[in-house]
């Protein structure tokens, strides 16, 4: 998985099949917080937007949520 940092207006999301979700700053955090779910098909959910990951994926997101947590919103540990 991919995140790429929109600056001001939020990231994209993208899977390792170019799939994509966009996530504006204003709820960034909300989703850094948890407010997602990953549900049975690994299928990332987040304000009615899906995301299809891998199990890959789904096993390294925890790193994603890090980057996003200390590099795109600049919050320590």
């Amino acid at each position: 998985m991919r995140v790429i940092n929109l600056d001001e207006t939020g990231i994209k999301l993208i899977n390792n099949k170019k799939g994509q979700i966009y996530i504006n700053k204003d709820d960034l955090r909300e989703f850094v917080n948890g407010k997602y779910t990953i549900d049975s098909n690994n299928t990332l959910i987040f304000k009615n937007l899906k995301l299809l990951l891998s199990q890959e994926e789904v096993n390294d997101f925890s790193t994603i949520l890090k980057y996003l947590k200390t590099e795109i919103l600049k919050e320590g540990l």
